[in-house]
């Protein structure tokens, strides 16, 4: 059955883990993992069967034949396999309270703003191919490649016929579009700030770029807090402006307004020209909802220059395209498609989703972490369910004797149930006690892979402890019940 188990759980870590985990799908049934753990199972199975059987072959007939003997003999046998249900109480409580917080964690990320609207907006991705929009014969000498005027043709003719089609109420692109998969090839740009002097080495400013269309922050609804977004008439010919997010005006611009300062990005020191900070829009998360956003500008598509490094020629090539429809519609997303993908049939197009689903699957680390935890945690509650379950049910037959004898003279069932309740109550209370000491050293071990929740979150861990504790009573409570049914007569002539 483990080992049915294991394949099953290597397909389904692969099938969560596939969008990040390095080299998932070569996750295989290892031989040598395989016969390593065979051999700890079976050394598991034989040293503790060996334990009691030492015990069980050391006992004392005289002894055992005594009245006292064989209730003394149980005792120790019942203790041992009392540490060992706390023991899984203890540990259950551990990986329930870090399930719990990552859950936690994962419901306040799928509920963060991610500081745009993505209700009826859905994008698609296009990468402009061929000698007709890239030039890059010169790159061996200048270390530039150039960016045909082509580019520019095809983005602004790809935003007019998209935005005339029915059900589309606005368009707009971005190099790459936040919270993608493909949002890491952006790189940060490094500029300098018109009046102050010259930072060297590291120290230098940089800051995420993007590139988009006028329209982005209205198709997005990134809200506005100075100044004015980018226009059509900000053009190659007219003096370059930026956008900057609300993050990069704290860094840089403290206790000044950033509006009217000037950067200069040092991507291309002979075409780049000097830009002028027009406004300040709100942050977005570039990531993840549970990263904070980080400094970020926005330029005009149309105010690039014409040459580029080579590190940055994907982001001249590639654009997401983000439109906002008047109702969610199979059939404007079909027809979107289409137009662009008809424009040249050598550029592909992809990547055709909701901007709601890029927003739930930057979730995906987030959730896998607590997926991973919550098996566990399952795994680690069922076994503690089963041990105090077993412990009381053998309880319950050692003591069906002094259970005949109370139920004879007069006790009631209630009392009988009371008492075998007692018991399991007093297990999972010291399990408790262990696992609360546990999760304080453990959950700071998940402590960064949280958000929105501190590790040491009383609301989790009082509902996590009041779970586990009603699981263990029901768990004592079934062969309890069964308890105050021994019939004292039958209990009495079996002794």
């Amino acid at each position: 059955m483990g080992l049915a188990l294991s394949f099953w759980g290597i397909k389904a870590f692969v099938t969560l883990a596939r969008q990040w985990y390095p080299q998932a799908r070569e996750i295989t049934m290892d031989g040598r993992v395989l016969a390593f753990t065979l051999a700890i199972s079976v050394l598991t199975g034989i040293i503790f069967g060996l334990a009691p059987a030492l015990r069980a072959s050391q006992i004392e007939l005289t002894e055992s034949l005594k009245e006292g003997g064989r209730s003394s003999s149980a005792g120790g046998r019942h203790r041992t396999r009392s540490i060992f249900v706390v023991a899984e109480v203890a540990l259950a409580l551990v990986l329930l309270v870090s399930a719990g917080l990552m859950m936690n964690t994962f419901l306040r990320v799928l509920h963060a703003s991610p500081g745009f609207r993505s209700e009826r907006v859905f994008t698609l991705e296009f990468r402009l191919t061929g000698t007709k929009y890239l030039d890059v014969s010169p790159m061996e000498k200048t270390g530039f490649d150039i960016v045909m005027p082509q580019v520019e043709t095809f983005c602004r003719q790809a935003l007019e016929r998209v935005k005339a089609l029915p059900g589309v109420e606005s368009v707009a692109l971005i190099d790459w579009l936040p919270m993608s998969d493909d949002r890491g090839d952006n790189p940060s740009r490094g500029f300098t700030i018109a009046g102050r002097p010259a930072a060297v080495g590291g120290e230098k400013p940089n800051a995420f770029y993007s590139a988009i269309s006028p329209d982005y922050f209205r198709v997005m609804q990134i809200p506005l807090l100075r100044g004015r977004f980018p226009v059509d008439e900000d053009t190659y010919s007219t003096p370059w402006v930026v956008v900057v997010n609300d993050a990069m005006a704290r860094k840089f611009w403290p206790n000044q307004d950033p509006i009217g300062q000037v950067i200069t990005l040092d991507t291309v020191p002979d075409e780049e020209r000097p830009r002028e900070i027009v406004g300040v829009v709100g942050n977005v998360k570039q990531f993840s909802s549970a990263m904070d956003p980080r400094p970020e500008f926005y330029a005009s598509y149309l105010q690039q220059p014409k040459k580029t490094p080579s590190m940055y020629t994907e982001s001249r090539l590639h654009k997401s395209l983000v439109v906002r429809t008047s109702f969610d519609s199979k059939s404007t997303i079909d027809s979107v498609r289409q137009t662009v993908a008809e424009m040249d049939k050598d550029s592909p197009v992809f990547g055709i989703t909701t901007v709601r689903d890029v927003v739930v699957n930057s979730t995906t680390f987030e959730r896998f972490i607590m997926q991973l935890l919550g098996s566990f945690a399952v795994v680690a509650l069922l076994l503690a369910a089963i041990g105090i379950y077993g412990v009381i049910s053998y309880s319950v037959l050692e003591r069906s004797h002094e259970i005949g004898v109370r139920m004879a003279l007069g006790g009631q069932s209630r009392q009988v149930l009371r008492l075998m309740l007692k018991e399991g109550l007093i297990l999972s209370s010291l399990g408790l006690a262990i696992g609360v000491a546990g999760s304080f050293a453990a959950t700071p071990l998940i402590g960064a892979f949280l958000y929105g929740v501190k590790a040491y979150d009383l609301v989790t861990w009082s509902l996590v402890s009041v779970f586990l504790m009603a699981v263990t009573l029901l768990a004592t409570y079934i062969p309890g019940r069964r308890a105050t049914q021994v019939d004292p007569m039958v209990a009495l002539r079996c002794e």
